[in-house]
């Protein structure tokens, strides 16, 4: 249990670095020089989703290749969606940007991209690893 939690707190740190820097650049791109407390806090939250359901649901379990893609694609849009109930849910605080929605689709799916990856090779070389000490 520890050790889930350790790689949880790893992965929902790493998500949000990569969603930040992202969302960051966004902003940058669209001319908003400032980040409100709410929406950074909302990221942290859209972050935190993912990880939970990967857990919750054993999304990262050794499956044949089509059920793997199965669950990336269902894993991704579970999180995504809810990512888009906590983007709403700000908006009941404060009034999200017009394209507020949109941005967390291209900022969410670059960082899920990168991490997904990342743990892909992870596990990949793990697998490899136990299969070679066998």
């Amino acid at each position: 249990m520890k050790r889930k939690f350790s790689s949880g707190f790893q992965l929902w740190a790493a998500l949000y670095a990569v969603l930040t820097v992202v969302s960051a650049i966004a902003q940058l791109i669209n001319g908003a020089g400032t980040d409100t407390n709410i929406n950074a806090l909302a990221r942290a939250l859209a972050c935190l989703v993912p990880i939970v359901a990967y857990y919750l649901f054993d999304f990262g379990a050794p499956r044949k290749p089509a059920k793997r893609l199965l669950m990336l694609i269902a894993h991704y849009v579970i999180s995504l969606a809810c990512a888009w109930l906590l983007i709403y849910l700000a908006g009941l605080l404060q009034k999200n940007a017009d394209v507020a929605y949109w941005d967390l689709v291209v900022s969410f799916t670059i960082a899920y991209a990168v991490i997904a990856a990342i743990i892909a090779i992870t596990n990949r070389r793990a697998r490899r690893a136990r299969g070679a000490e066998e």
